[in-house]
């Protein structure tokens, strides 16, 4: 037999202000201004998030960019080219979007 639902008691929602006192005082942390595409060229890089797993895990030298992509070095003497849309690469320790770059690129 199921019990009878009218009995049943509810717990009213707590809407006092120190139940979101730990989501009101969080900070995001600042986060570090993106690079300057300029000054990228020449540095080592490797791609650490992709939309495509063809370009996860591809690493070389920058050597310039055009107007959506990455110019790189494969390390073999051949130059190539990644589309900025679609990756975050790591340059020196710093995690760079490709997308940033795009807009500072346009910026030029």
């Amino acid at each position: 037999m199921r019990p009878d639902r009218t009995s049943e008691t509810h717990t009213s929602v707590n809407t006092d202000s120190s139940y979101r006192r730990g989501f009101d005082t969080l900070t995001p942390s600042p986060l570090p201004p993106p690079p300057d595409p300029e000054e990228l060229v020449g540095k080592k890089f490797r791609v650490v998030r992709a939309n495509s797993r063809t370009y996860l895990g591809i690493s070389g030298r920058v050597v310039g960019f055009t107007k959506n992509c990455l110019v790189y070095d494969d390390g073999g003497g051949d130059q190539k080219i990644l589309p900025l849309r679609h990756i975050v690469m790591e340059v020196e320790g710093l995690r760079v979007d490709g997308r940033t770059l795009l807009r500072l690129l346009q910026e030029l």
